[in-house]
């Protein structure tokens, strides 16, 4: 049979796998991110985006975004609406990376892609969570920069130290705010139920020779 008869989801499933296994190490000892991860839902775009700080002089580029699945798409910047277009994707409930303009190192893109994991896992909770332990604006993002803090690339937790330096607030003091243990006990309790345990990495699915061999039969 030829290559090209071969079942082009399996094919698919090849950038898929290696972005699993190399993220895994990120997200491993973090069950609010490996909840929120999917491969199919990630994506490194190559934009540069800047935005807004505090500073009205100054602006930062956007390192990664999570696009939730009831966002509407006719207020996402012009440049990323026209990447998901150029890649056939739909720009809903994604996890996104900018590698701005490849000058971003694979470990860099590999941390943002964690960060924006954990913010999709944070609003895949029970709904109830979000009245437990508070899931939205800063409480959230300083959550999330906690997890970068403690499972990031050396760059990735420089910046979420500067985060918390900002709001003039100590690891400890942002972990009992944001309840960051409680809430990743409760992710941990939830991809139990999934069969997902919390010590386990992200899971794997079989790998294209298994595919490939389960195809030919």
């Amino acid at each position: 049979m030829a290559l090209e008869n071969i079942n082009r989801e399996i094919l698919d499933q090849i950038p898929n796998m290696e972005l699993a296994s190399e993220l895994a190490p990120y997200i491993e000892n973090s069950p609010l991110a490996r909840m929120g991860f999917d491969a199919k839902l990630a994506t490194v775009l190559p934009d540069n985006l800047a935005y807004a700080t505090t500073d009205p002089n100054t602006q930062e580029s956007l390192l990664g975004r999570y696009i939730q699945p009831d966002y509407p798409v006719e207020e996402l910047d012009p440049l990323i609406s026209r990447s998901f277009l150029n890649y056939s994707r739909n720009p809903l409930d994604s996890i996104i990376a900018f590698s701005q303009d490849g000058s971003r190192s694979r470990e860099d893109l590999l941390s943002t892609l964690a960060h924006e994991s954990a913010h999709r896992g944070s609003r895949l909770l029970p709904p109830e969570n979000y009245n437990k332990y508070g899931m939205m604006g800063v409480i959230d993002e300083t959550r999330v920069r906690l997890n970068d803090y403690y499972n990031g690339s050396p760059a990735t937790k420089d910046d979420a130290l500067d985060y918390l330096n900002r709001l003039d607030m100590t690891v400890e003091e942002a972990n009992d705010m944001t309840r960051y243990d409680e809430i990743q006990q409760s992710a941990a309790n939830y991809l139990k139920g999934l069969n997902r345990p919390y010590e386990s990495a992200p899971e794997v699915e079989p790998s294209i020779g298994e595919n490939l061999l389960s195809y030919f039969k």
